[in-house]
């Protein structure tokens, strides 16, 4: 009982990304939109068709890059490297970027304050319309944020 009641925090954060990916995964299909299908996307199957996977300005023609930091192009390309340029890659992609953010949000609230002020920071972070929309956008501000 003891043991549940000290990891009974921790355990409620688990299951609660678990819930969230859960809930966001029925909209990984979902085309392409905005900067992503304007900026970031194409910059990132250029870089990867090319096969100029870099951090370089010359990495990437001008035209594609439209003066972005390659960061986050640098990163799809990558991922689209492996795992196919596919909208379910970079989706499941952006997917991941945001619980990193959730997960390392935690992490920071709870070394400040506590374990349950971070799971109930978390929390409201989590059901805000404006990060679950964000959440499978494949922008960089969910890599920012990191």
């Amino acid at each position: 009982m003891q043991l549940i009641k000290k990891y009974l925090i921790p355990i409620l954060f688990t299951l609660s990304l678990l819930l969230f990916t859960a809930y966001q995964s029925k909209y990984i299909p979902t085309a392409y939109f905005w900067d992503e299908l304007g900026v970031y996307i194409p910059a990132a199957q250029h870089m990867n068709d090319a096969g100029t996977i870099s951090l370089l300005p010359s990495s990437l023609d001008p035209l594609y890059s439209r003066g972005h930091p390659l960061l986050y192009t640098f990163l799809n390309a990558s991922v689209f490297h492996f795992f196919g340029d596919r909208v379910a890659v970079a989706h499941t992609f952006a997917l991941i970027l945001s619980l990193l953010v959730l997960v390392s949000f935690y992490f920071i609230i709870s070394n400040l304050l506590s374990k349950k002020v971070a799971f109930f920071s978390c929390l409201l972070l989590a059901v805000q319309p404006l990060f679950i929309s964000m959440s499978l956008v494949s922008l960089p501000e969910m890599c920012l944020c990191l």
